[in-house]
Order: structure tokens, then sequence, then C-alpha cells
């Protein structure tokens, strides 16, 4: 069921490799195994992270964390690599610390996960992943977090109708930096690293 009401720390540094998403469903619109809790990384880093979704048809959510439901993500860095399911069915969200962000927060914490996008688009509605870096789909708060891995067929800082405050990327990604809809303050992106000379949305008040 949901995972609510927790708050966990992570007291060392972590190796992970070829686990599923804390707080995911196979049902992308109705979650029904959410993370609600806390999780404070104590400044720490996961290293090595990998997850190869692959050949996990409609694979929903690719991420440390899969969808966050008025939950809180704090103190973190992750570290490794994500390769996305090949289903063409449910639309597909993949972030290098949260998959989905709803109605949560992250702060201080910093993704140099590289994702690389094997979905196969087929063309059809709900099909098409949504892919960032620290964040796939933001309807929460980016709080001074930052993002440095590579970004195939998505935004450095995702897309969503979130907010994203002092936060930073240098995450070369394909579709560009900021996605839609996002409020943006504070925030700034490497020119070169990330392949975009510019872009359409403002980055302070």
């Amino acid at each position: 069921g949901t995972v609510e009401g927790v708050k966990a720390e992570l007291t060392d540094r972590v190796d992970g490799a070829g686990f599923m998403p804390i707080g995911y469903s196979i049902d992308t619109y109705n979650p029904d195994k959410a993370f609600s809790g806390e999780f404070d990384g104590q400044g720490y880093e996961i290293n090595e992270l990998y997850m190869n979704l692959a050949n996990l048809n409609n694979m929903s959510w690719g991420g440390l964390f899969g969808y966050v439901n008025e939950g809180k993500i704090s103190n973190l860095t992750v570290k490794g690599k994500i390769v996305t399911a090949k289903g063409t069915g449910n639309r597909c969200y993949v972030g290098g610390v949260v998959a989905y962000l709803n109605n949560s927060s992250i702060e201080n914490c910093n993704s140099f996960m590289n994702i690389e996008q094997n979905r196969e688009y087929n063309g059809i509605v709900g099909g098409e992943p949504i892919t960032g870096g620290v964040v796939g789909y933001n309807a929460g708060n980016i709080v001074s977090s930052y993002s440095v891995g590579t970004v195939e067929n998505g935004y450095s800082f995702g897309v969503g109708s979130g907010a994203v405050y002092s936060s930073y990327t240098a995450s070369p990604a394909t579709k560009g930096v900021f996605g839609t809809n996002q409020k943006i303050v504070d925030s700034y992106y490497d020119l070169y690293a990330t392949g975009h000379k510019y872009t359409a949305q403002t980055t302070s008040d």
C-alpha cells in the first residue's frame, strides 16, 4: 500500500544496483504505492545506482523514488544510470532522484544520473516519456538542487506545473533546460555543458 508518515535518514554512503524505485505503481495515473514521508540523506551519496527497466513493458516510474506525494526528499546525492522501459503504452516518468513529484519538495538534492532513453514511442497519446535530471515531472518544488548527468530525450529540469528555486544544471539534455509551465526563480544553467544557448523561460522573478 501507500508509504505514509515515514521519516527516514541515510546514515552512510550506499552502493545500489538493479532495484525498483521507492514508491511506484504500474498504473501511471492512480499510483497505489506513493512515498509520502520524509527522507533525509544527511549529505551522503548513493553511488553506482543502476536501473535497467528496458525489458519491463510499460514501467511507469524510473528514479531512486518513483511517485512522491506530499513528501519531502532532502540532502542527498545520487550517481549512476537509468535505462528506461521499451513499452509503448502508459506514459513513463523518469528522473534522477524522483520520477514524479506531486505536492512535495526536493531540497539540496543532486543528480549525477545518466538517463538512457530506450522507450519506443509509437505516437499514441500518453506514450511519450517524461524525463528530467533531478525530477521527471515536477508538480512540487525543487530547491537548491542540481543536475549534471546526461538526459536523453528530456529536459535538464524536467517538466510540470511546479517551481524550481535556487538550482543549477549542467546536464546535456536533448529537449532543453526548463520544460513547460514551471516557475523558475534564481536558477541557472551552464550554456555550453547543456548544449542550449538560450531558453524561453526566465530564471528569476
